[in-house]
């Protein structure tokens, strides 16, 4: 599947750029946002082949963006990441929101580009 672009919601700023770095290297078009506030009006402007937010953001967390997109856009692939241990209880409501993957990080390019490719490729089974 052609991948339009990559929305990535990050509250750290080095995060952010490393993650658009990473993003770039393999072609993909890619825009950041420090929070889900932000994520859902970039979305509202133009859709996202695939969100990729943090879990863990001051004011409003990944998972209740998570929460709001569904409301909207309920086929929105959305990869969520975290570089701390969540609770059992996050995971299985963001799973059960419909988050398609989760990324630990630290994590590898390659390991990005994947669960990139994994995420829009299952949206586009669910639209045949």
């Amino acid at each position: 599947m052609a991948i339009d672009y990559v929305l990535v919601v990050e509250d750290e700023v080095l995060v952010r750029r490393a993650l658009l770095s990473s993003l770039k290297h393999f072609q993909y078009d890619a825009v950041a946002v420090e929070n889900a506030t932000l994520a859902l009006e970039a979305i509202a402007r133009r859709m996202p082949s695939v969100v990729l937010t943090d879990v863990m953001m001051p004011v409003h967390d990944g998972v209740w963006l998570l929460e709001h997109v569904r409301e909207r856009w309920p086929n929105l692939p959305i990869v969520m990441m975290s570089g701390a241990l969540l609770p059992e209880a996050t995971i299985h409501q963001a799973r059960r929101l419909g988050a398609v993957d989760f990324l630990g990080k630290p994590f590898t390019r390659e390991g990005l580009h994947q669960t990139i490719e994994r995420a829009a490729s299952q949206f586009a089974a669910t639209r045949i």
